[in-house]
């Protein structure tokens, strides 16, 4: 059963991959950057659907003038990680769907431009894939040779833009021949810690027929009472594939910006973990459920404290034998 679920994403940088390339010496005053938005495109394909399209808007954040290529590209997804292959490497390819206009964008520094997606649907099934961004300066540099004949080894960014797409009905239902699913496999957290923060992290695997994201929610409680609730960055997997999500109780303050861990220093508690399956703006109901509990003792200071206590007996013993105790007589 699927319910309609709307996952917002803000107009926020493209998934930035920072990729050690080697390249040849460049300027020092140089910098290349870039900023991509949407951060990811879903897509439902309906009934009357045959092209879709989209905007892509790229921005250089680098300090000079550079021209940035948009291609498509497939993609597979390794726990939660997605690795670009070469267009056609896969059956439910992207890039043999996708055109792009214009494919390079001439930008100066601090300027954006927007390139026209669009996407060929017309077979109504499901795709994976994404939209590459390279800096041209950083195509330049994996082929230029430094000036010394020595080969150096520097950072350069290129955005990933991940790109899912699934047909659905006129109501906006998956197709039934579409199964999304996901299974428990473990949660793994400490049994006895002395303090916290306590970290938790959930496996699991994605028992449907096509990819899908993973989103879990964790619950903190300590006998009973919710003290901490946390969305975990979403994951994704493919079909048969595990997916990894995690969560903390050391959170960041808003206001400050430090982070501070939220957990009691005596506890008995409970992590409870709820994860569905989500693709085309729908997501499995109810929820994927797994728990486990952790105790917060102190077991250093309740030590200390042990021992403190057993040496007063011990000396209170000692001092009634040795007879001291007859000082205090009364006549």
């Amino acid at each position: 059963m699927t319910l309609r679920r709307s996952v917002g994403g803000l107009a926020v940088a493209g998934l930035l991959t920072l990729l050690p390339l080697a390249a040849g010496t460049m300027p020092a005053h140089a910098s290349i950057g870039l900023l991509v938005a949407p951060a990811r495109i879903d897509l439902a394909e309906r009934p009357s659907d045959s092209t879709i399209t989209r905007q892509l808007s790229v921005a250089n954040r680098g300090s000079g003038r550079d021209t940035f290529s948009i291609s498509a590209v497939d993609v597979v997804v390794h726990d939660g990680i997605p690795e670009s292959l070469p267009p056609s490497s896969t059956p439910y390819s992207l890039s043999t769907i996708t055109s792009i206009r214009p494919s390079t964008l001439t930008l100066d520094p601090g300027k954006e431009g927007t390139v026209k997606v669009a996407f060929d649907v017309s077979a109504h099934k499901p795709v994976l894939g994404a939209l590459l961004v390279v800096p041209q300066q950083q195509a330049a540099a994996d082929t230029a040779p430094s000036g010394n004949g020595s080969v150096g080894m520097i950072t350069l960014p290129r955005a990933l833009v991940i790109v899912s797409a699934a047909p659905v009905e006129a109501s906006g239902e998956l197709l039934p021949s579409i199964s999304l699913g996901v299974a428990p496999v473990t949660l793994n957290a400490p049994t006895l810690v002395e303090s916290g923060p306590i970290t938790a992290t959930a496996t699991l695997r994605n028992s449907g027929n096509t990819y899908e994201r993973v989103f879990s929610t964790y619950e903190f409680s300590n006998l009973g009472h919710v003290w901490l609730r946390v969305q975990a960055p979403p994951s994704s997997a493919m079909p048969r594939g595990s997916a990894t999500t995690a969560a903390t109780t050391r959170q960041r303050l808003e206001a400050s910006g430090q982070s501070v861990d939220t957990a009691p220093w005596l506890c008995l508690c409970e992590v409870k973990v709820s994860t569905y399956a989500w693709l085309a703006n729908r997501a499995t109901t109810p929820p994927v459920v797994q728990t486990a509990t952790v105790i917060i003792f102190p077991w250093r200071i309740a030590g200390i404290m042990l021992v403190a206590f057993a040496i007063s007996i011990l000396y209170r013993r000692w001092f009634w034998r040795r007879g001291w105790h007859g000082l205090y007589r009364r006549p």
